[in-house]
């Protein structure tokens, strides 16, 4: 079969290059393929390949996975990835060099002519991808920092084993790095060897203890690939002060390495999109490109970035007719402004909420994204809701004053080609009607009733604990239509504490993440019910677990539902 290749005429491996590509063409359905510069990590320079497969091979199977690596072998110039536009779309997004400087600012060598990916990637705005990178790159040193700092105060109290061990967690953070921000996507593991052999195709001097050349025979390397196993499972396990201190040693070097990698291929991706003078950028911009970064210089607000990316992902994944942008201010335990009337006020907004109004019923692959997002902008918080456009014109003409809110006091941010105006010119109506307050007892009548169950003597924790989450999946429902009239479709106890934590912040006291202990609680309740549905008890809860769930559950319910009350 003939493909049509772009491969730059004074490539000196273009003979080579084109059969490369034939070979999986012949093989594989792909959409795009982009060729990078020359990369000198190591003696040996090489290019590396971006595939795009098609949008059916979502996710890509593992048999053509194996087929790119197996093609790889025999071309010892060539680096080959393949990758979906999600993957890439969520590497963008967390501000993966690989994607900008492969193929943002690489070389499209084929593109199917029939192909049905969106993104063109030369036409991404690239300015914003480097503040991001930056970004992570800040964010991902601060959290390794954190584990280098707790290993030398384990350190000085004698506890050499878990100094090691959080050891391994800070070169395991620096490696999946390196591998999201230089390869495109991490290795799942906790092995530091498997990282070592994942990332020497591409940075083949990036190798902690490297005096010995055999890494079997690499006696630190050996303790640091043990010490993870050891904290976590309790086996046989012996270091001293002296080797960890090696270990802490050979860490420093290390990360300056990955400091150094990183700020060269920033630079030089910086260099290729502006020029030579920052002040003159090169002429490599469209107009809609340059609009964006000079908006974002202007406003140096992170929000701006959020709301482009998060709406541009929207439009394309939910075909909406309407979306509009909402915000207000924080809302203290102590205060006494209802949560529609804190929508009003124009000081300090940090919440911002859209609203999309769609036909298509699954939000969950915008929630997974808005996650990855705030990982990013943690200053932001950013909340979806959604209804279908019948619904939405349903509960506006009834007078909903949570919609009309959002008509009347939303920013439009968009309205699809042949949509209907949503107006209101009403008033805002009295929240505590007949109907509303029927709805809400029954949401919190349930939560009591399951609530009964779990404190009855029934000698299964995990069955307790079960009833408890389905307790706050119910309180949660109850306080969500009790102040916004509104049903969230998606029912996860993530996504409705953090729906609730916007309305009450309160919510945050009752199920907190400070501590290990919380994080286990939480852990628990969320995970209680699938757990029960498919009789998966492979983690033992201990009672007094359950005690503590059931009484911050209880005490959650009897507050929320007091708050309530008293806004309607």
């Amino acid at each position: 079969m003939e493909h049509y290749l772009n491969i730059p005429k004074n490539f000196d491996k273009k003979e080579e290059l084109s059969n490369l590509i034939d070979n999986i063409l012949n093989v594989i359905t792909i959409d795009a393929i982009f060729l990078s510069m020359e990369q000198r990590e190591g003696e040996s320079p090489y290019h590396i390949l971006t595939f795009f497969a098609d949008v059916n091979n979502n996710p890509i199977p593992n048999e053509i996975l194996g087929f790119g690596t197996k093609t790889a072998k025999d071309h010892p110039d060539f680096r080959i990835k393949i990758y979906t536009e999600e993957q890439s779309e969520i590497g963008i997004l967390r501000g993966s060099l690989y994607f900008l400087e492969h193929c943002c600012l690489g070389e499209m060598v084929y593109a199917h002519p029939e192909g049905t990916n969106l993104l063109d990637y030369p036409e991404l705005a690239m300015g914003n991808i480097l503040k991001r990178a930056e970004r992570y790159f800040d964010l991902e040193m601060k959290k390794i920092k954190a584990f280098v700092n707790t290993a030398e105060i384990l350190l000085k109290e004698g506890d050499h084993a878990i100094a090691a061990f959080n050891l391994h967690q800070a070169f395991e953070l620096a490696f999946r790095f390196m591998e999201q921000m230089f390869i495109g996507h991490s290795k799942v593991t906790h092995s530091i060897i498997s990282h070592i052999n994942f990332c020497k195709d591409y940075f083949p001097t990036l190798r902690p203890f490297p005096k010995t050349a055999e890494m079997d025979n690499n006696e630190l390397l050996l303790l640091l690939e043990h010490a993870y196993s050891a904290a976590r499972y309790g086996n046989e396990y012996e270091i001293n002060k002296g080797q960890v201190q090696l270990i802490q040693s050979e860490f420093q070097s290390f990360a300056e390495q990955v400091e150094t990698i990183f700020n060269r291929h920033l630079e030089d991706c910086r260099q290729r999109i502006h020029g030579d003078d920052d002040d003159k950028p090169a002429q490599i911009f469209n107009e809609v490109e340059t609009h964006i970064e000079e908006q974002v210089t202007i406003m140096d607000e992170p929000v701006d970035i959020v709301l482009q990316e998060t709406v541009s992902l929207i439009k394309k994944k939910l075909n909406p007719t309407h979306i509009y942008l909402m915000q207000k201010r924080t809302l203290q335990t102590q205060d006494k402004v209802h949560f529609l009337r804190a929508l009003d006020v124009q000081t300090c907004p940090v919440h911002y909420w859209l609203f999309i109004v769609s036909d298509k019923t699954n939000i969950d692959p915008i929630h997974s994204v808005v996650d990855t997002i705030q990982q990013k902008f943690q200053q932001v918080s950013l909340c979806i809701c959604s209804d279908a456009p019948k619904v939405f014109s349903k509960k506006l003409n009834n007078g909903n004053p949570f919609y009309k809110k959002v008509v009347r006091s939303g920013k439009l941010l968009f309205q699809g080609e042949g949509a209907m105006d949503l107006r209101t010119n009403d008033d805002l109506p009295k929240m505590g009607t007949k109907k509303t307050r029927k709805t809400i007892s029954s949401r919190y009548r349930r939560a009591r009733n399951y609530l009964v169950v779990a404190e009855s003597p029934m000698g299964d924790s995990l069955m307790a604990v079960h009833f408890v989450s389905l307790a706050v999946e119910q309180a949660c429902l109850g306080l969500i239509y009790g102040v916004l009239k509104y049903r969230p479709r998606n029912h996860s106890l993530s996504h409705l504490i953090k729906l609730c934590g916007h309305l009450y912040p309160k919510i945050h006291d009752y199920f907190p993440m400070h501590t290990e202990l919380d994080k286990d609680l939480f852990q628990l309740l969320r995970n209680a019910s699938s757990k029960m549905r498919y009789q998966n008890r492979d983690v033992e809860i201990d009672e007094i677990k359950a005690d503590i769930l059931l009484q911050r559950s209880r005490e959650f319910m009897v507050d929320s539902r007091a708050f309530v009350q008293a806004g309607q």
